[in-house]
């Protein structure tokens, strides 16, 4: 089976692929990217496809769809007066902790396109955003491609077993991770701090 997928994954096509399914996975969370990107770490670890290039590919496409939800946020301003639930915890996020809450957010499940839809909408600095999105997407990048990477290293001998510990590893963080900031914002008061939340963001966040 391997000998078949190899020359997909050979073709510099591949790192087109990946920056694209990233890029629309920010937009809208339903393409299998963080999947696709440890899968092919871990068959990285044989040689193919070359670690750097995919690095690059995942942190492009991972930038560019941030960019794009930001922007598709400036044209819904009022949408997280509106709606309460993950974006207005992407505004809360963005208005404790800044520039770090940008960086951070894409380690969640459904985070990145949260706080980034978010940040548009609530107007936060879209030069702040983009230096945050930027390191973030480089971060990212790195820690998805070495999930697979190390499973690929673990199981060297059965590549596609290899993909299993780094998509298990990365739905068990991001589970953990998820159930922690929900169990912070269950302290957080709902409707009467919304719409004062986001005035807040506003304000500072250019």
């Amino acid at each position: 089976m391997l000998d078949h997928v190899l020359p997909l994954i050979s073709s510099p096509w591949i790192f087109a692929l990946v920056a694209a399914t990233v890029a629309v996975d920010g937009v809208v969370p339903v393409l299998p990217a963080e999947t696709l990107v440890i899968a092919l770490g871990a068959l990285a670890a044989h040689g193919r496809p070359a670690v750097a290039a995919l690095i690059a590919a995942a942190a492009v496409g991972s930038f560019a769809g941030d960019q794009l939800a930001y922007r598709l946020g400036l044209r819904a301003t009022s949408v997280v007066a509106k709606r309460g639930g993950r974006l207005y915890a992407a505004v809360s996020a963005l208005r404790r902790y800044g520039d770090v809450a940008v960086v951070l957010g894409r380690f969640l499940p459904g985070g990145r396109t949260a706080t980034a839809l978010a940040a548009g909408s609530a107007g936060f600095s879209r030069r702040r955003f983009a230096i945050g999105s930027a390191v973030g997407s480089v971060g990212w990048a790195f820690y998805i491609v070495g999930l697979g990477y190390l499973g690929g290293t673990a199981f060297h001998d059965r590549p596609l077993l290899a993909m299993l510990p780094g998509v298990l590893a990365g739905l068990t963080i991001a589970a953990t991770t998820r159930i922690l900031v929900r169990r912070g914002a269950g302290r957080e008061p709902s409707a009467a701090r919304e719409s004062s939340a986001v005035g807040e963001l506003s304000a500072v966040g250019r």
